[in-house]
């Protein structure tokens, strides 16, 4: 564990840094309960979403067990339990870098390289037996700034060889 302290002004700014103890395999095996999609793989943005840690790296988002950001593995193999982690993956031809995600109403927008894509819970329980992705969109998407909600809009930058600008999703 480590800490920053900086006095500025008057004020004391302390972060303090820790290990996380993920949650280990307890049950299956690396076929019946694989290690999640961001092992070995970038990792381009962490966020929450729907009580879950959503982990977004090359090709997927994966999202933790409910309620248990550190558990990545699912509980049992025999069965698909709701609180359990899952990942999705826009099927896209082009085989596009997911870029990030944002939160935008009761929906989770996922942006890939062209287009961008909805996820949301097909019963209103977020899980991988509710959970759809479907192509909303199809746009450029740049690295950074991360997606944006405001108000009623979400905002997303886009860069190519001749400029630069930001759509509104």
């Amino acid at each position: 564990s480590g800490s920053d302290i900086t006095n500025q002004t008057g004020y004391v700014n302390l972060t303090t840094y820790e290990n996380v103890s993920w949650v280990d395999r307890q049950a299956g095996d690396d076929l019946s309960n694989p290690l999640p999609d961001f092992i070995d793989r970038n990792i381009r943005q962490i966020f929450t979403y729907q009580d879950r840690l959503g982990i977004v790296s090359d090709k997927a988002v994966t999202f933790s067990g409910t309620g248990d950001p550190f558990n990545m593995f699912r509980t049992t193999v025999r069965d698909l339990i709701e609180s359990d982690p899952f990942s999705v993956t826009p099927s896209d031809a082009r085989g596009d870098l997911v870029r990030g995600a944002a939160p935008y109403g009761q929906q989770l927008v996922v942006m890939t390289t062209e287009a961008q894509h909805i996820v949301r819970a097909l019963d209103g329980r977020f899980s991988a037996k509710t959970v759809e992705i479907v192509n909303a969109s199809n746009a450029s998407v740049s690295d950074l700034p991360q997606p944006t909600a405001v108000g009623d809009s979400l905002f997303f930058a886009y860069d190519n060889e001749e400029h630069g600008g930001v759509w509104e999703f």
